[in-house]
């Protein structure tokens, strides 16, 4: 059995390194580097080795034969179906939402896009975004299951659906998730269903569109 402290090693590591990618700071394309890792973390590289792998099995980075690890590029038909799996996984969190969530949660939730109004400026189409994700990730944290709060966790499918940025534009959307914050709060858990998939989903079918145009 392995030591707990090693185990407790490499889970911090998994962590710090996928955040890295998450914010960019690990970039796409670009190699990463085991010895300046383990430098930075002041570890072995053996630790480093095995969550890159763990990474690689997550499909959050690649491996490249005699060449090393590299950050995945997120493909258009990776977010396809990534937003197909976020809207089956929404789906279910914004009804249990309804269901399970406190008062103090819901307002929070059906509040976030009350101080926004089009057209956006450059400031405030930054905050949108920061904004869209949080909503997002709360309904999930909110939901009250903690299967799909690992999902969220481990998998990165909402990381990855954003990683390019907003694929349909706040004139689009910003409506959208006001219907799905004002069924939220009237805990209409069937109407935020729906609206929910029909979001999650139109931002797939905008990218299937422009991958035939490409074809």
């Amino acid at each position: 059995m392995e030591p707990v402290e090693n185990v407790a090693l490499k889970e911090y590591l998994y962590k710090a390194i996928k955040d890295m990618v998450d914010r960019g700071e690990l970039k796409i394309g670009e190699k990463i580097s085991k010895p300046d890792l383990a430098k930075k973390f002041n570890v072995s590289q053996t630790p480093v080795n095995d969550v890159l792998n763990r990474l690689v099995g997550e499909g959050y980075i690649a491996m490249e034969s005699r060449k090393g690890f590299f950050v995945k590029e997120v493909t258009d038909e990776d977010l396809c179906q990534a937003f197909e799996m976020r809207a089956g996984i929404e789906m279910i969190a914004v009804r249990l939402c309804c269901e399970k969530a406190t008062d103090d949660e819901i307002n929070e939730l059906s509040s976030l896009f009350n101080d926004f109004s089009l057209p956006l400026d450059d400031e405030a189409y930054k905050r949108y975004i920061q904004v869209d994700n949080e909503f997002h990730q709360k309904i999930i944290q909110y939901s009250g299951n903690v299967f799909l709060a690992q999902s969220l966790t481990y998998s990165g499918f909402l990381v990855r659906s954003n990683r390019k940025g907003l694929v349909r534009p706040p004139e689009e959307t910003l409506e959208e998730h006001r219907a799905i914050s004002d069924a939220l709060k009237k805990r209409e858990g069937e109407k935020a269903s729906s609206c929910m998939m029909r979001h999650l989903l139109a931002s797939r079918e905008l990218i299937r569109e422009a991958m035939k145009k490409n074809q």
